[in-house]
């Protein structure tokens, strides 16, 4: 068994984060409620069921490109939306030309665009109540 260093958080096997224990100090202590709140903040981060792909593109060999397809063919299970305002599909997938222009709920947006624009995407995001961007 790994002995567990100062400021690690503890799960036990098979539990939910709000039964983590943490140690500081050289003592378990349980996790006070806003801990266990910024733990749960960060799921959209860690684990979103959905990804908003700001930047994919039909052409390949571009970032954009790629990394859709990645998402895609990787083991995620959620929905992916490719955005692009100069596109109707990215690999036979429905593209939106905002992030705003996509019917469901977005946890995480990854954004691919010119330097020029990319205040103008996240304030969009932000609209869109991305949780993760």
């Amino acid at each position: 068994m790994v002995k567990p260093q100062p400021g690690v958080v503890i799960y036990p096997r098979n539990t939910l984060p709000s039964t983590a224990k943490i140690l500081l100090n050289g003592k378990i202590t349980g996790m006070s409620q806003e801990k266990v709140a910024t733990i749960g903040s960060l799921e959209p981060l860690l684990k979103p069921r959905s990804i908003a792909v700001i930047g994919a593109s039909q052409k390949h060999g571009t970032i954009g490109n790629k990394l859709f397809h990645n998402i895609l063919h990787q083991e995620f299970n959620g929905v992916v939306y490719p955005v692009n305002p100069n596109t109707r599909v990215v690999a036979s997938v429905k593209a939106y030309p905002s992030v705003l222009d996509i019917p469901g709920k977005v946890d995480m947006a990854v954004v691919i665009v010119p330097a020029e624009i990319v205040h103008q995407v996240w304030s969009n995001a932000g609209k869109k109540a991305c949780a993760a961007s």
